[in-house]
């Protein structure tokens, strides 16, 4: 949601007509009014009542308008915090990931702290020649964002939970399963999987692993080799099915579909890796800024 609509309809309220809150966003009245309702239409309910003479808020307005002004403070909040990085000149944050990794709301975040404040210069790299204990722990890395098992930790390093997703079951379209609309633990009895990769860094495919034996079914895994980016490739030449966050269905390669499993053992956990004790003094502002952009999702 456009945090701009938000405070516009934070200002209407305040002002108490269109009119005026317009001149004080510095926009015309129509314009304000349809991002009002292009508001209501994203949220399906009716903020405010509205008459020739006067607006009032409906019960639903009410409850939004504090929400609002909450989603208002933490937004600035975020923007002061970043400002604090961007005044000390050059500035280097080096980020981690494992494959396709990168929780979603990661992206538009960076996007926020590249525009505002070029001066930071943003490196990102994958598992390929990183890993959480080390590159982490010697401090090659500010942060590491993969999936892992629960269990997994780091003398050390702070383990901080993201978010958590289904995760999908990739089928090519030749596969006896691929007409389904979803999938029981049944129906993925005794079949082969392609896992993530065991690179440098190997949380990932132990979260994997995690999951199917979780599960409790009778499987097997591809033995050959397969780099992070091109795994799930070798699903439609038939080398196995494989598991897919919800989040990643938008990568699966062509002749494949993605099937949601019913059971709840597949689920997939995604956490940040940071040291608390990081000589760079700037880590924090942006991991606080990071959580008040929204986390994950």
């Amino acid at each position: 949601m456009d945090i701009g609509r938000i405070e516009e309809f934070a200002v209407l309220v305040q002002q108490g007509s269109f009119r005026l809150a317009a001149e004080e966003l510095g926009i015309s009245p129509a314009l304000l009014s349809n991002h009002i309702n292009l508001l209501e239409k994203r949220l399906g309910t009716k903020l405010l009542e509205r008459s020739a003479h006067s607006l009032r808020l409906t019960e639903e307005g009410k409850r939004f308008l504090t929400e609002a002004k909450e989603l208002s403070q933490e937004y600035r909040q975020m923007i002061d915090s970043i400002g604090s990085i961007s005044e000390s000149g050059s500035i280097s944050i080096k980020i981690g990931f494992s494959g396709f990794t990168i929780p979603s709301r990661l992206g538009p975040y960076l996007d926020t702290v590249n525009l505002q404040y070029p001066n930071i210069r943003l490196e990102l790299f994958d598992d390929r020649n990183h890993d959480v204990a080390h590159s982490v722990g010697d401090g090659e890395l500010d942060v590491f964002f993969t999936y892992a098992p629960d269990a997994l930790a780091f003398p050390g390093i702070e383990k901080e939970f993201v978010y958590s997703t289904k995760v999908l079951a990739l089928v090519p379209l030749h596969h006896h399963l691929a007409h389904k609309s979803s999938l029981s633990l049944a129906d993925l009895e005794g079949e082969r999987f392609v896992l993530y990769p065991a690179g440098r860094e190997k949380a990932y495919h132990e979260a994997e692993k995690e999951i199917l034996k979780r599960s409790g079914i009778s499987h097997s895994v591809y033995e050959g080799h397969a780099c992070p980016s091109a795994h799930f490739i070798m699903v439609p030449v038939g080398k196995g099915l494989a598991l897919c966050p919800r989040m990643m269905r938008g990568m699966i390669p062509p002749n494949t579909v993605a099937l949601p499993v019913i059971d709840p053992s597949f689920e997939a956990s995604m956490y940040m890796f940071y040291k608390k004790d990081n000589p760079n003094p700037y880590v924090t502002e942006f991991l606080e800024g990071f959580r008040a952009h929204g986390g994950g999702y």
